[in-house]
């Protein structure tokens, strides 16, 4: 099977992020997409996947996430406990 490669399609002019560093307290201005790569390398640019065999396109994995009854496998609860 082949990889499918990640591309995050954005402006070309993201916003901007004041991010604090934890360490030493100082706030940095961070564009949104380089923030979002560094907290999540599964998106920064080169990374890939490896699509589940039976799904290797993005039309059957959008099918099977319309027609897939997902009610029972990732039930969450929004009740309140007072």
């Amino acid at each position: 099977m082949f990889p499918s490669y990640i591309q995050i399609t954005h402006n070309p002019e993201p916003i901007k992020l004041d991010v604090r560093d934890k360490a030493t307290g100082e706030t940095k201005e961070v564009s949104l997409v380089d923030y979002v790569c560094k907290m999540c390398p599964s998106l920064a640019p080169g990374a890939y996947f490896f699509p589940t065999p039976y799904l290797w396109n993005g039309h059957l994995q959008t099918a099977y996430a319309a027609f897939k009854n997902f009610e029972y496998e990732f039930s969450v609860s929004y009740e309140r406990y007072v």
